[in-house]
């Protein structure tokens, strides 16, 4: 299935973030009217992106917009093929279910599963992670040979590597609940999962499981760099 003109529209403004897009590239790029693109913008605008237009300049996505989007991601990606395995949705129970569902019935071909908001989120030990709108709460799964060499500690360092390259903070990880902390507070939880053949004990997949809670971080940009210390 071809991408909508919003997306296309989104992929654009996103990459050309805080300058003016002509309204003749939009059109000439995605191979719509304009009619189509200002339908486009409204469509985006409803959705909470905060998009300027102007006669015979265009239209230019605000630099302090920041909802997340695989076309927000992809910006920062440095693998920007990666962003065809992303799936956003505004609510999921819980994106480790779902990632572990997926992988059971075989009806996805997403790694990376993002949710504005989670209802039922879990934590070590089955408790429950709460998870309200403003967070990132992501899923990756892994393939047992893309994560063969890994462990929970390792998992843990490269979530802190990549808070303390967005943050610019000292992040320390706690080993013992692979959670991390900025000035004593925790900020990102790690949980790690797996599906392993029962007859041979053979671990499958795994599904990393990252929840994180900082205020005024850039969500779009905290994602890609998880992603790519993955190097998915």
């Amino acid at each position: 299935m071809g991408k909508s003109a919003k997306d296309t529209v989104l992929r654009i403004l996103e990459e050309n973030r805080g300058d003016f897009v002509p309204g003749s590239k939009l059109t000439g790029d995605i191979g719509v009217t304009r009619s189509a693109v200002w339908k486009a913008v409204c469509e985006l605008r409803e959705a909470g992106y905060d998009i300027e237009a102007v006669p015979r300049r265009g239209y230019k996505l605000s630099n302090k917009c920041d909802i997340i989007s695989v076309q927000g991601i992809a910006t920062y990606l440095d693998n920007r093929n990666v962003s065809d395995r992303i799936a956003v949705y505004d609510e999921l129970e819980s994106t480790n279910r779902t990632a572990l569902t997926g992988i059971i019935t075989g009806l996805t071909d997403k790694e990376i599963i993002i949710a504005k908001k989670q209802t039922a989120g879990i934590g070590h030990g089955g408790r429950s992670f709460k998870s309200p709108e403003g967070g990132i709460y992501m899923s990756i799964i892994l393939s047992d040979v893309s994560a063969k060499n890994m462990t929970a500690a390792s998992i843990g360092e490269k979530v802190r590597t990549a808070i303390e390259k967005v943050t610019g903070k000292k992040a320390e990880l706690d080993s013992s609940s692979n959670s991390i902390f900025i000035s004593g507070k925790k900020v990102v939880g790690v949980m790690t999962e797996y599906l392993a053949d029962l007859e041979t004990g053979e671990k499958k997949n795994y599904v990393i499981g990252i929840g994180i809670k900082i205020k005024g971080i850039k969500k779009n940009r905290m994602i890609a760099e998880i992603i790519n210390e993955f190097v998915l």
